[in-house]
């Protein structure tokens, strides 16, 4: 293969690629609905298990996790219906989003229900498959800041285990904002400015 054709490959390759992320930052508002939901179970669970009230927890989360599997559901109907054309990458994409997010549902909530390891050990379990998620997406989109936070989640989840367990909540609820929310908000806002100029 002649040089100049490698490099019209490459060039197509990367066009693809910056696409494909283009596509995730769309999808930032998604993000920033899940952060809210989370954010809102977890504060709900701390108040809850500070008054004594351990069984309203599981209501918390199952609420939770229903809105934002239907929320994400319509979402991506929506967003299938307006797509013409999609790149490898977004497919790729789209499916490492749709396997963590299944194995966020079974690792957080449906294992810890069913009583296989107890719920103190769900924010180690969140930050590992989290970390799997950003990093795998920094290496397909060539985007160092996915990769970092995805290395903050794996180092979070060792913190995270080392810590006594009545403190490990709310230390999960910060690593949840700095790794997850604010990266995402930042995101959906980039995007939003970026419709604004156009």
């Amino acid at each position: 293969m002649q040089e100049p054709d490698i490099r019209e490959e490459i060039n197509i390759i990367r066009s693809l690629v910056e696409k494909s992320r283009r596509s995730t930052i769309e999808s930032g508002g998604l993000f920033v609905f899940w952060g809210i939901l989370i954010i809102a179970a977890m504060a709900a669970t701390m108040i809850l298990e500070h008054f004594g009230l351990h069984h309203g927890t599981w209501l918390a989360w199952t609420a939770a996790v229903a809105i934002g599997w239907v929320f994400s559901f319509f979402y991506g109907l929506r967003r299938a219906r307006s797509r013409q054309a999609e790149t490898y990458a977004g497919i790729f994409a789209r499916h490492i989003g749709l396997a963590c997010g299944t194995g966020f549902l079974l690792a957080c909530f449906v294992f810890p229900l069913l009583n296989v390891y107890p719920p103190s050990t769900i924010p180690m379990a969140f930050s590992l498959i989290a970390g799997i998620f950003f990093f795998v997406l920094g290496g397909l989109y060539e985007w160092n800041l996915m990769k970092w936070i995805g290395l903050l989640w794996w180092l979070g989840s060792i913190g995270l285990a080392l810590l006594a367990e009545d403190i490990r909540n709310p230390a999960f609820l910060g690593l949840f904002i700095a790794g997850y929310f604010v990266p995402s908000l930042v995101i959906w806002r980039k995007h939003r400015s970026e419709l604004r100029g156009k």
